[in-house]
């Protein structure tokens, strides 16, 4: 039985989401017991399964075992001598719909059975959908917000009203802080928010809440690792959530991937430490093979978006000044780190296309960057490793010191694949 997964280092600016912990189990059967077991009836496919590991003791039980892995039956193959399981994870909790709530079929016909908007944390620059044309009500979020911290007609920022209905050029909140009022037409202009919604620790906090709602299960602790930076996701369009997910982690230089025990858990992007986490140094007592699969080049400049600008504004008002069209008309504001002398240096040093980040100030942006930086402005290399080590010493991402050949330094593992009940495992490294 082989179970594993892996992290792709091999493009800058792509996802850094880990494969699915994905493998295959294989047993023999007797004739009898394949009719009863894979019987009509019995479904397998999306059952969860786990595999235990350890001495089986005088009582029998289950718990006196470690669990090493919970999985999901993901295809079935058999006959009446041998069954082959594929196995995946819980991927399968995160792959499908963001949004579940749409508008009803009899709601106007620019919105009738379309997803319906949702804001999670701090967002700027959102569209409201209108929802009620004669009154001027907009849609904000179906997740209660905490605050609207300015609304823009055409560019020109209107004034909260105390009460309801609001005056002319005037706005107000719902009770249940879902929608908003207008006091006047808009008279062709934008309408765009920014917007204070439920609160999230962080990417991991953001992160957490959207899987919570899937049905997947969280490690908490992994999560809680990641950078508290002030973030925020506004969706009103149908999306994946994997996608999300991706969105969400790739633009704070994380990488992220469901746990051998089933669990969201994810990672910052950085070289490996000086210290190694794996206390087994991969040297030639215990490794079998060892190549060099990939020389990585280093990026000459990283650029990274802060402040998305979810929907962009394009219908001005002219008291508009142009610096403020400049802001709101693009996707977001910017920092950036290059070094010139690195394209000089090295010709296939990489532009790395902008990093579109969900976090809101310019000062997580400048630290977004920084982890981007000391983790690809440096030629890097991908090692392929077969070696006798104890799999629980393994883990994703870990650093592991290997002194062996003209390899004498430390690496982060990017892939671990092991063979349940014995046998060498295979990984990748990157450092």
């Amino acid at each position: 039985m082989l179970l594993g997964t892996s992290i792709s280092v091999q493009s800058y600016g792509q996802p850094m989401r880990a494969l699915a912990n994905d493998g295959t189990i294989e047993f023999l059967l007797d004739e009898p017991f394949s009719e009863v077991v894979f019987s009509d009836d019995l479904h397998w496919v999306g059952r969860t399964f786990r595999v235990y590991e350890g001495q089986q003791s005088q009582r029998g039980y289950v718990e006196d075992l470690t669990l090493i892995y919970v999985g999901r039956v993901t295809d079935v193959t058999h006959d009446t001598k041998r069954a082959i399981i594929r196995t995946g994870d819980a991927f399968v909790d995160l792959d499908g719909p963001l949004i579940t709530a749409f508008y009803p079929d009899d709601a106007l016909s620019s919105i009738a059975s379309k997803p319906m908007p949702q804001v999670i944390g701090t967002v700027f620059c959102i569209e409201p959908v209108l929802s009620d044309p004669v009154n001027v009500i907009y849609d904000i979020s179906t997740i209660p917000i905490t605050q609207v911290l300015d609304l823009r007609v055409g560019g020109i920022s209107w004034a909260e009203s105390a009460a309801y209905p609001p005056g002319e050029g005037e706005w107000s909140l719902s009770v249940e802080r879902t929608q908003v009022a207008l006091g006047s037409a808009t008279l062709g202009g934008d309408v765009r928010m920014d917007v204070e919604g439920l609160a999230v620790a962080g990417v991991g906090g953001l992160a957490g809440q959207i899987a919570v709602t899937r049905g997947a299960a969280v490690d908490g602790g992994a999560l809680g690792g990641v950078e508290l930076y002030t973030v925020g996701n506004y969706a009103k369009d149908p999306i994946n959530t994997l996608n999300t997910m991706d969105d969400i982690f790739t633009g704070a230089a994380c990488w992220w991937g469901i746990s051998p025990l089933g669990l969201l858990i994810a990672g910052l992007i950085a070289p490996p430490s000086d210290a190694a986490d794996v206390p087994t140094v991969l040297d030639g007592r215990n490794v079998l093979s060892i190549s060099l699969s990939q020389t990585v080049p280093p990026a000459w400049r990283i650029r990274v978006e802060f402040e998305r600008h979810w929907q962009t504004e394009g219908q001005f008002f002219d008291a508009i000044e142009e610096s403020e069209k400049q802001r709101w008309s693009a996707p977001g504001l910017v920092v950036t780190r290059e070094d010139a002398s690195i394209k000089d240096a090295e010709p296939r040093a990489i532009d790395v296309p902008i990093m579109r980040s969900v976090a809101v100030n310019a000062s997580d942006g400048n630290v977004i960057a920084n982890y981007f930086w000391a983790a690809w402005s440096v030629r890097r290399e991908v090692l392929d490793v077969r070696a006798w080590i104890d799999p629980r010493e393994i883990k994703l991402y870990d650093t592991i010191s290997v002194d062996y050949m003209m390899f004498r330094k430390n690496y982060r593992i990017i892939s671990a694949i092991r063979s349940i009940g014995g046998g060498p495992a295979q990984l990748q490294l990157w450092g």
